[in-house]
């Protein structure tokens, strides 16, 4: 992945967000791509670590987040 940045994002909903990158590289399930969708809690996480979030129920992450919109 040496080289490779986020250059841009589109689509943004409650769900995620794609990320566009400046050239295609590969993740772990071996497709190769330059837009990946990601998920706001797998961002919460990469930012914030692993105790990003005990809410583990959709719906109580769901309600947080109708509550702050």
């Amino acid at each position: 992945m040496e080289g490779v940045i986020i250059t841009g994002f589109r689509n943004p909903n409650k769900e995620g967000i794609t990320l566009v990158f400046n050239k295609k590289f590969s993740m772990n399930c071996g497709l190769e791509s330059k837009e990946w969708w990601v998920s706001w809690d797998k961002i919460g996480e990469a930012l914030c670590g692993d105790g990003y979030c005990n809410a583990s129920i959709k719906s109580e992450l769901e309600k947080v987040r109708k509550q702050e919109s």
